[in-house]
Formats: C-alpha cells, structure tokens, sequence
C-alpha cells in the first residue's frame, strides 16, 4: 500500500477512534439518564435492565474500538498529528484535545463502574426481596 493511502487509512481511523470516545462517552451518559429514570420511578425495573443490558454492549464495544483504534493512532501520531500541528503552531490545542480525550475515556470508566455496581446491588436487593 502506497504511502498516500496508508496516510488516508490512519485519518479515517482517527476519526474511527474519536467516534468511539464520543459513543463510549453518550452510552454511559444515557445509562446515567436511565438511572435517574429509574430512581425517580418513571422507569420499571425491567425497563432499566434491558437499558443497562444493551448500553454495557454499546459501551464495550466502543471501549474495544477506542483501544484497537488506538494503537494505529499512536503509532502514527508524528507524522499524521503532531508534525501538520507545529507547521501551524497549534499544538497547545492538540494537547488539550487529547486531555479531554483522556478525561472522557477515564470518566466514562469510572462512571460505568459505578453505575453498573448500583445495578448489580439493585440485582442482589430485588432478588432478596429487599425494599428499596
């Protein structure tokens, strides 16, 4: 593969990647909102699992193609990213995007985490017939 083309594959996995962050962030954004539907009682229990169910598999999926997608990214990261930056001299603004790449990567985690312990425990305390 030419050196044109190889260029033009690792652009649209860039993007490819930057997707994936954006659906890794919007799946647990919305497991959250469903949450919050559930406490608030607009949602039934059965209504929330099945939210949890499909947006965990949304949320690995995007998190597998952030990691794959990821290793192109940085192993092209001079010459695609970095270097068209210096030209321009913006690479301040580089830098904070990848920090909020970052930052959204690792609070999408943190916050699945947390969400899906609530749902495990939820689980547990119905399954016991606990009151909640």
């Amino acid at each position: 593969m030419g050196g044109r083309n190889r260029m033009i594959w690792i652009v649209v996995n860039n993007y490819l990647h930057d997707l994936a962050t954006g659906l890794l962030l919007t799946a647990v954004f919305t497991l959250y909102l469903a949450r919050r539907l559930w406490c608030d009682c607009i949602l039934t229990f059965t209504q929330y699992r099945i939210f949890f169910r499909y947006l965990s598999r949304v949320f690995f999926i995007a998190a597998m193609v952030v990691i794959l997608a990821g290793i192109p990214r940085a192993l092209y990261f001079r010459d695609v990213e970095l270097i068209p930056m210096i030209k321009k001299d913006m690479v301040l603004l580089l830098w904070v995007k990848y920090g909020l790449l970052l930052l959204a990567v690792i609070g999408s985690i943190v916050m699945w985490y947390r969400l899906s312990r609530d749902f495990y425990v939820a689980v547990e305390n119905r399954w016991l017939n606990i009151k909640m």
